[in-house]
C-alpha cells in the first residue's frame, strides 16, 4: 500500500521539509543538516549545541545546510476541491573557509564540489517518495557564493543559497 499525505498543509509542509534534509543529508561533504531555526552567538555556542569532534588536524570546521521553509505559492493548476500550490524552501550551505591544506588541497575545491554534488543530487528522481502528490524543481541558486562571515554560526566561510520549490497536488 502506497503512503498517504498527512491531512493538513501545515504537517505536509513539515513532512517535506524532512525529506528534503534526508534528501540532503546522502550528499558528500554536506555536514550537519538543519531543519529549524536556533539561536547561538558564535563558533564556539555552534560547537557546543552540535557536540563537534575536532577534525584530523585538530582544528573544529563548520560544515552545516540549513534548510527553512519560506512561503508558499498558489497556482492556477487543479480545482477548489483540489488545488496545487508549491512549497518554497530556501537552502543555506556554509563551509567554513581553509587556506591551502599541508596535502594541497583546499576549502574552495571542497566546496564547490559540494556544490555541484548538492545541484546533482537534486536533478534526477524528483518526487519525494509520493509521486502523484510531490515533486519538486531544479535545485535553483539566486545569488552567488560567497565568503563572508555567517550570520547564523559565526564561521567565516564560503556560503551559498538556494531556492528549491516542491510542488503539491492535494487531490487523490
Amino acid at each position: 500500500m502506497p503512503p498517504t499525505l498527512p491531512t493538513t498543509a501545515a504537517e505536509i509542509e513539515l513532512m517535506v521539509r524532512e525529506l528534503l534534509a534526508d534528501k540532503s543529508r546522502a550528499v558528500a561533504g554536506v555536514g550537519h543538516v538543519f531543519t529549524k531555526r536556533f539561536y547561538i552567538v558564535g563558533k564556539q555556542q555552534y560547537v557546543e549545541k552540535l557536540g563537534i569532534e575536532n577534525a584530523p588536524d585538530g582544528d573544529i570546521k563548520v560544515r552545516c545546510l540549513f534548510i527553512e521553509f519560506v512561503g508558499y505559492e498558489d497556482t492556477a493548476k487543479g480545482c477548489d476541491e483540489a488545488p496545487v500550490f508549491n512549497l518554497v524552501y530556501s537552502f543555506r550551505a556554509i563551509h567554513e573557509f581553509e587556506d591551502e591544506r599541508a596535502d594541497g588541497s583546499c576549502s574552495s575545491d571542497d566546496f564547490a564540489a559540494f556544490v555541484m554534488n548538492l545541484r546533482a543530487a537534486f536533478l534526477p528522481a524528483r518526487h519525494l517518495g509520493f509521486p502523484d502528490n510531490l515533486y519538486h524543481t531544479p535545485l535553483l541558486m539566486p545569488d552567488r557564493i560567497r565568503i563572508d562571515e555567517d550570520e547564523l554560526t559565526g564561521a567565516f566561510g564560503h556560503i551559498a543559497p538556494f531556492v528549491l520549490k516542491v510542488e503539491l497536488a492535494t487531490g487523490d
